[in-house]
C-alpha cells in the first residue's frame, strides 16, 4: 500500500511538471497528460473517501459536473451548432476543476514540496527560453522559426515575435505562474527550504522568462507580486542579494531589456492588440445580452471568431464565458471559487500575508479580461498553487511574547522551543 501511495505522489509531481512545461497534452501522438490524469483521478477519489463528510464532497462534485454538462447540452439546441465544440469547452472546464481538486487532495500533505516543484519547473522553463535564444543566435535563425517548429511538433500555436539581435517573444501556456512563483520565492524561501544559491539562480531565470512573455498584464502582475512579497515577508538578508543580482543582470542586459519594453509599448503593437480586444468586447457584449441568464451554452461563440481551432476562446475570456453560461453559470463559478478557497484562508493569523495572496488571486482572475488563461489544465496549477500559498503561514509565534519570526525548519523550531502557527 505504501508503494502505491508513493508511486501516486511521484506521478502527481510528474503530472504537475508536464502541465507546466508541455504546451499541450500530446507528445508524438500520445496524450501523456491524460495517461497521468486518469490514475490520479482514481487516487483522488480514494483520498476523498477518507476525508470528513465524503458524501457531501461527492454530491457537490457530481452537482457541478452535471451543471456544466447541462450547459454543454444547451449549445446543442442552438440553430447552428457543433457538438465537438460544446464538449471541447466542457472538457476544458472539467479538467480545470478536476485539476484544482486533485492538487488540493495530493499536495496538502506536503505543501512546501508542491510549491518548490512549481518554482523549479518554472525556472527550468525560463532556462529553456534562454537556451532557445542562445541556439537561435548561434545558428543565425530567428526565434520565431524555432517556436514555429515547437508548435508544429505539439500541434499547438505558440505566440512569438522576432526582435532581431534582442531575441524575441516566447510565450508558454504556464507563464501566468511566473508572478506567483516569484512571490513564493521572495516571501517563503526559508519555509520552503530553498538555499540562497538556488533562490538567486531561480529568480534570475524567472525574471528573464517573465520579460520575454511580452505580456503587459504579466509584467504588471509581476510588479505587484514583488511589491507584496517585500511588504509581507520578514526582513531577510537574501533580499539584498536578490536586489544585487537583479541589478547586475539588468545592467548587463540593459540594452536588450529596455529595447524589449520599448518595443512592446510601441504604438503599433499596442494599437493592434488593444483594437482586437475592443472588437471582441463589442461582439461579446451583444452575445451576452442575447441570453443573459443561462447563456448560449458551452462551445458557443458570436460571429467574431478568434481561433479556428477553438472559436469559443477569446482574449476577453471572462466576458466570453459569461455569454456562454450566463449570469447563473457565472454565479456558480463564483460559488465554486469561494468553496475552494474557504478551505485555505484563515484571516485570524497573519492577515497581511493572506491579504497579499488574496490580491494575487484577484490579479490572476483579472487576467481573464486580457488573455484566455482561466480554463485549462495548466490554469489549475495556478489555482492550486495559490490555494497552497494561502494555507501556509510564513511565520511562527513565540508563546507569551507576541513576537513572530520567519519559519526556517521544523528542527530549528523544536530546538528553539517555538510553536508553529498555521
Amino acid at each position: 500500500m505504501a508503494g502505491i501511495i508513493s508511486g501516486l505522489m511521484l506521478l502527481f509531481y510528474g503530472y504537475i511538471v508536464l502541465l507546466i512545461l508541455l504546451p499541450t497534452g500530446s507528445v508524438f501522438g500520445v496524450n501523456v497528460k491524460l495517461l497521468a490524469f486518469l490514475p490520479l483521478l482514481f487516487g483522488a477519489l480514494n483520498r476523498m473517501a477518507r476525508e470528513d463528510y465524503p458524501l457531501n464532497s461527492m454530491s457537490w462534485n457530481l452537482f457541478v459536473l452535471c451543471a456544466f454538462f447541462a450547459w454543454a447540452f444547451l449549445y446543442l439546441f442552438q440553430p447552428i451548432n457543433e457538438p465537438a465544440l460544446a464538449f471541447s469547452q466542457f472538457k476544458d472546464v472539467v479538467t480545470t476543476l478536476a485539476g484544482c481538486w486533485i492538487i488540493r487532495l495530493f499536495a496538502t500533505s506536503d505543501r512546501e514540496k508542491f510549491i518548490r516543484v512549481c518554482i523549479f519547473a518554472m525556472a527550468f522553463a525560463g532556462f529553456l527560453k534562454v537556451f532557445i535564444f542562445g541556439y537561435a543566435f548561434m545558428a543565425g535563425i530567428p526565434v520565431s522559426a524555432i517556436v514555429e517548429g515547437i508548435s508544429k511538433q505539439f500541434g499547438v500555436v505558440l505566440m512569438s515575435l522576432d526582435m532581431g539581435d534582442f531575441g524575441g517573444r516566447i510565450s508558454f501556456v504556464s507563464d501566468t505562474l511566473l508572478p506567483i512563483c516569484i512571490f513564493a520565492l521572495l516571501c517563503l524561501r526559508n519555509r520552503l527550504g530553498i538555499t540562497a544559491f538556488q533562490a538567486t539562480v531561480a529568480l534570475v531565470f524567472l525574471l528573464v522568462s517573465d520579460l520575454y512573455t511580452f505580456a503587459r498584464f504579466t509584467w504588471g502582475y509581476t510588479a505587484v507580486a514583488i511589491a507584496l512579497a517585500f511588504v509581507v515577508s520578514q526582513k531577510d538578508r537574501m533580499h539584498k542579494w536578490y536586489i544585487a543580482a537583479c541589478v547586475a543582470v539588468v545592467a548587463y542586459l540593459s540594452q536588450a531589456i529596455f529595447a524589449t519594453i520599448a518595443f512592446r509599448f510601441s504604438l503599433d503593437l499596442m494599437t493592434s492588440s488593444d483594437d482586437l480586444r475592443v472588437w471582441q468586447i463589442k461582439a461579446l457584449k451583444e452575445f451576452f445580452w442575447d441570453a443573459p441568464f443561462f447563456g448560449h451554452g458551452l462551445g458557443s461563440h458570436p460571429n467574431l471568431i478568434r481561433s479556428d481551432i477553438t472559436p469559443y476562446s477569446y482574449e476577453v475570456q471572462i466576458l466570453a464565458v459569461v455569454g456562454q453560461v450566463g449570469l447563473i453559470g457565472s454565479a456558480l463559478f463564483l460559488v465554486i471559487l469561494f468553496n475552494y478557497y474557504r478551505k485555505s484562508f484563515n484571516f485570524s493569523e497573519n492577515k497581511r500575508y493572506q491579504l497579499a495572496v488574496l490580491i494575487l488571486i484577484v490579479c490572476f482572475i483579472a487576467n481573464g479580461f486580457f488573455n484566455p488563461s482561466l480554463l485549462s489544465s495548466a490554469s489549475a496549477v495556478n489555482f492550486g498553487l495559490l490555494f497552497m500559498l494561502a494555507s501556509l503561514n510564513p511565520r511562527i509565534s513565540i508563546p507569551g511574547s507576541g513576537l513572530r519570526v520567519d519559519i526556517v525548519t521544523v528542527r530549528e523550531c523544536e530546538e528553539a522551543q517555538l510553536t508553529p502557527v498555521g
